[in-house]
């Protein structure tokens, strides 16, 4: 009152003296102030969101509630997540105090894509449900190109995806990932196979079905992320397929350091020397020079980039690991309810040398407190299903419906423990058992590349996820114990089977 008054004085004292008053002092801000950053927005039902806010003032977290006018429409848990459970419309609101701020919440159907209801017509239905509990909540925020490009507020796409198609390629010779991901009009890469001039026994150049694959799944020619998790030969080595395909690339994250000098010259900074832009994952993880832990892709699909603490910083360096494995690039790729862990060949106690450096233990010990490192629907098995992978510690906490493991055929002279050919070779015994026996709290089905083919995985990331398999395009053969296994070229008797009602299975495992 006092203040008021003093102004109302100097201003008419000023006037009487003829000069002009000055205008008076802007009051001072209320005290608390509560922004959601959007008016309204439109939701999925079965999905998990946050709101983007923004809260000026003094304020402890306990002070914050989130509410809904309809939980029937909107409901919000008890971290504050919202769960768009039917089709209607919601305010939320937002409060501190008897200050707040609403948004209005429209949950809709998700709209009948009729392009892939055709395509999962001729495809074979998993019991995998992509659920809330595979994935970390969607953000509600305003979406502005002047931030930069991959972030919350910039994604590669402004457009929600509609469907996610992840592409195990089927490999020429033993070992060997190359994924394809096609996200609607997003595309990614990650690992590239054998080298391009392998060749499988139909007389099939191993680039060139590659290319062939990138161009009907890339049709533009420009690849929006191109991943490759480590610098082992059976994960780079098919990348003059990738130059031939490939025109532009708008960004690559790799392993970050000196190794493989022919990827880097010939994938890595030739394209960044085209305008790629560049992150290593240790950069990524640590959030520097530009690079982020979460890589938006769309407003309702990003890859969080997960560290193992096993990451190299300086990319002009070699890593001081002997064992490249345990450097493997980690990420989860989340759309809507679906989520995939891909993780190179990442595995425990590292194969030679560097004994005692256990890949997957730093996984669990990096992230222990990581809300973003959770249950997934789908899970990429590791150094091909070698034994020194996917432990039981790692498939407590992923807890996957689905595995797809990439390993090309092990040659008829492949021999271990009395086995051969198939029998004896990745992925190793010790993981399928992990894999069907750690704990079964839920079904994992399993899926392998050279079995089943090329392997297709489809989902809406709201309903069920669809799988098809490819004529194999090799001849196989396995024994043990006295039973044999052959797989012949255009072969698809196991093409959709789930690996446990396979031929390959019933000699390889159950003949124990």
């Amino acid at each position: 009152m006092k203040i008021t008054k003093y102004i109302a004085m100097l201003i008419f004292s000023l006037a009487l003296s003829g000069c002009e008053p000055p205008l008076p002092p802007t009051p001072p801000p209320d005290e608390l102030t509560v922004n959601i950053l959007k008016d309204e927005a439109n939701l999925r039902p079965g999905l998990s969101y946050v709101l983007d806010y923004e809260i000026e003032g003094e304020y402890t977290l306990d002070e914050i509630t989130i509410t809904s006018n309809d939980e029937n429409i909107v409901d919000i848990d008890e971290k504050n997540k919202l769960i768009a459970k039917n089709e209607g419309n919601s305010i939320v609101t937002v409060s501190v105090g008897n200050v707040s701020d609403s948004i209005s919440l429209h949950v809709l159907d998700q709209t009948t894509n009729s392009d892939y209801e055709k395509r999962i017509s001729s495809m074979k239905k998993t019991n995998a449900i992509p659920t809330i509990d595979d994935v970390s909540p969607l953000i509600i925020t305003t979406l502005d190109k002047s931030f930069k490009l991959s972030s919350l507020h910039n994604p590669l796409s402004h457009e929600e995806i509609k469907t996610i198609e992840i592409i195990t390629v089927e490999q020429p010779v033993e070992y060997g990932d190359a994924y394809i991901i096609s996200l609607d009009d997003i595309s990614i890469v990650m690992d590239m196979g054998n080298y391009s001039s392998n060749y499988f026994d139909d007389g099939t150049r191993y680039g060139d079905y590659l290319k062939d694959l990138y161009d009907q799944y890339i049709p533009d020619h420009e690849l929006d992320l191109l991943i490759t998790t480590h610098p082992h030969s059976d994960h780079y080595g098919g990348y003059d397929a990738l130059l031939s395909s490939i025109n532009d690339i708008r960004f690559i994250v790799d392993y970050g350091y000196s190794d493989a000098y022919r990827y880097i010259n010939d994938v890595r900074e030739y394209y960044v020397s085209k305008g790629a832009t560049y992150f290593s994952i240790y950069d990524c993880v640590h959030e520097k020079n530009g690079a982020q832990k979460r890589f938006y892709l769309a407003p309702n699909c990003f890859i969080d980039w997960l560290d193992t603490g096993l990451y190299t910083e300086n990319i002009e360096s070699p890593t001081k690991y002997s064992d490249e494995n345990v450097t493997s690039t980690v990420g989860i790729l989340t759309f809507n309810n679906f989520s995939f862990l891909f993780n190179g060949d990442l595995q425990g106690e590292a194969s030679y040398g560097d004994r005692g450096v256990d890949g997957e233990a730093n996984l669990i010990k990096m992230n222990a407190d990581n809300e973003n490192f959770h249950q997934v629907t789908m899970l990429k098995v590791a150094h091909h299903g070698s034994y020194l992978a996917t432990s039981y510690s790692l498939l407590n906490i992923l807890n996957p419906q689905l595995a797809s493991i990439s390993a090309g055929g092990p040659s008829d002279d492949e021999y271990y423990n009395g086995e051969y050919g198939i029998c004896g070779g990745h992925p190793h015994d010790q993981t399928i058992e992990r894999l069907y026996n750690y704990g079964n709290r839920r079904h994992t089905e399993v899926y392998l590349n050279y079995v089943n083919g090329t392997t297709h995985f489809i989902s809406d990331g709201l309903d069920s996820v669809y799988m098809s398999g490819s004529p194999l395009k090799s001849d196989l053969w396995g024994s043990r114990n006295g039973m044999e296994v052959n797989y012949t070229v255009t072969e698809t008797t196991d093409m959709f089977n789930e690996l446990r009602d396979t031929k390959y299975y019933e000699t390889c495992f159950l003949s124990r």
